[in-house]
């Protein structure tokens, strides 16, 4: 099992490596978001990761992920360090709810049941793989009934999604065509709870450079379309991963969801 330093030596990696590519590529870092995929980490490594100032937390699977956002979620009390930044002492320590929402945050980016719905929309604060208006369709209604049940206490904001883009040449891989995507986007648009985000996809998986960078491309021209023919801003391209990121930096992505290369496996 990984432990904290080696989570903080592993982060310290990857953020170098994105600031360096960042750099030659003239891209501004601020502007690449890291994503930890943390479907394969324990609670513990989540809480180490937030003490190491990651804030953003990738899940694929319900079964594993919600018991740790709940456990996570069900401590109660924070215990400060003495430094004058937020960092958390020791792994004893216990913490508050409201500075872990203030803190951190979870988006599901596996591929989605529809009888999965209402339980990704009380834990997930974005939902990163929408390929269907069915779906979609979905989502609106069961996010409906939360936020009627809220509306009391809360001012209920629309639901952030991203949309899942087929690039690759993998059959296993989900997503929708580029092709079909206005479609996809005019039918979702009809939903007013829905606030669509962005995009995500996968390179194939293969170790040629041109083949992954091909993908990624394909997003980013994706994108620049729809933003020229929606007139809206479709900020966050999702794309690129532990073993391909920094091809991704290359071709313009924005959030990169990144998990053997923080968290081992």
């Amino acid at each position: 099992m990984i432990n904290k330093e080696a989570i903080s030596n592993n982060l310290k990696i990857v953020h170098e490596n994105i600031s360096n590519v960042a750099t030659k590529s003239h891209r501004v870092q601020d502007e690449i978001k890291l994503m930890c995929v943390s479907k394969k980490a324990t609670m513990q490594n989540i809480i180490d990761a937030i003490d190491c100032g990651e804030k953003l937390f990738g899940e694929n699977y319900t079964q594993n992920a919600i018991p740790k956002i709940q456990a996570i979620s069900q401590l109660t009390e924070l215990k400060y360090s003495n430094h004058k930044n937020d960092t958390l002492e020791n792994s004893n320590d216990i913490y508050s709810l409201d500075y872990l929402n203030r803190h951190f945050e979870f988006s599901f980016i596996g591929h989605l049941q529809k009888n999965k719905v209402t339980k990704v929309l009380e834990h997930f604060s974005r939902i990163d793989s929408v390929d269907s208006v069915s779906l979609a369709s979905t989502i609106s209604s069961h996010y409906e009934k939360i936020s009627s049940s809220k509306a009391h206490i809360l001012t209920i904001k629309p639901y952030p999604i991203l949309l899942e883009v087929k690039t690759s040449k993998d059959e296993s891989k989900f997503g929708i065509l580029p092709e079909v995507l206005p479609f996809l986007i005019e039918s979702i648009q009809e939903f007013e709870n829905i606030q669509i985000e962005g995009f995500m996809t996968m390179a194939t998986n293969t170790q040629d450079e041109k083949e992954i960078r091909r993908c990624f491309s394909l997003l980013k021209s994706t994108q620049e379309k729809m933003v020229s023919k929606f007139q809206t801003t479709f900020p966050v391209l999702s794309m690129g991963m532990s073993n391909d990121y920094e091809y991704a930096i290359k071709e313009g992505s924005t959030l990169l969801r990144i998990g053997s290369a923080i968290f081992g496996g």
